[in-house]
């Protein structure tokens, strides 16, 4: 029936396939309907009452309604509160989501405060040598790194990478994901000496892990060419625009977006 935990579920199934299409006006629906049920069956003051509700928020995020995104989040951590204590990875998500959304209206005090709070309870649920600790950390690297602040974004993004090493090795994807912000870091920082040893390894990784015809290893590629660009080595710059071209025109061909926007970025180095 219309009235079972099951049904509540498959709607919320349904909302996030449409959040997933960027159909946010139809996951909002659903997601709507899922929670009545589940307040109906569960009560507001329940995990599965929850978990639905912050994923309301996060589509209001997508959808760049922060305002209101900010009082889902807020209300869902009060619920969250209700039933067990800050030590929840739910809770976790919500500061995540929170610390954005204050981010993207420029309420950075709330911000890091938000982000430091998440660090600490991740640091307490998971350990300071997790890798679920590690995305935290880096998370709250990039909130630093994207508000300019490249020593307080060092300071979480090091020992992000330094975790993956552990956990996974540096030979593998998730260790290029992590390195990539370290290497746009060090970019910024004009330390390019580290930032080309990152992005190198980067692009080894990857034609490793997939090959050179995946966006991953063309991304990783493009960025090494910027970085020789601003170091004025223009030879191995236009060696790797040549190639980065040509697999563009393979994977894409030449009329796309994606190939127009190399074109277009080349006239501008």
């Amino acid at each position: 029936g219309k009235e079972h935990g099951d049904y509540a579920g498959i709607l919320s199934q349904l909302a996030y396939h449409h959040r997933s299409k960027n159909n946010y006006g139809n996951a909002i629906v659903f997601y709507n309907q899922s929670l009545g049920i589940k307040e109906k069956l569960y009560g507001k003051e329940s995990v599965n009452y929850a978990i639905t509700h912050l994923s309301l928020g996060v589509v209001y995020k997508y959808q760049e309604d922060y305002d209101r995104a900010i009082s889902i989040f807020r209300e869902t951590m009060e619920l969250i509160l209700t039933y067990t204590d800050e030590h929840d990875e739910n809770y976790l998500d919500c500061l995540q989501h929170l610390g954005d959304s204050y981010n993207y209206l420029d309420r950075y005090k709330e911000a890091e405060t938000t982000f430091k709070q998440m660090v600490k309870i991740s640091e307490q649920i998971f350990g300071k040598d997790h890798e679920q600790h590690a995305y935290y950390l880096r998370e709250t690297g990039k909130f630093y790194k994207y508000n300019g602040k490249v020593d307080r974004a060092y300071h979480y993004l090091i020992p992000a990478l330094a975790i993956i090493e552990r956990t996974h090795g540096n030979n593998n994807k998730k260790y290029a994901y992590y390195a990539e912000d370290l290497g746009d870091l060090y970019f910024n920082m004009e330390r390019y000496r580290e930032a080309e040893e990152l992005r190198k390894a980067m692009v080894d990784i990857y034609r490793e892990n997939g090959g050179e015809n995946t966006w991953d290893y063309i991304a990783a590629y493009w960025d090494l060419a910027r970085l020789y660009d601003r170091l004025g080595r223009y030879a191995e710059e236009e060696k790797i625009i040549f190639e980065v071209l040509e697999l563009c025109e393979r994977k894409y061909g030449k009329y796309s977006i994606t190939y127009v926007s190399v074109l277009e970025e080349i006239g501008t180095m």
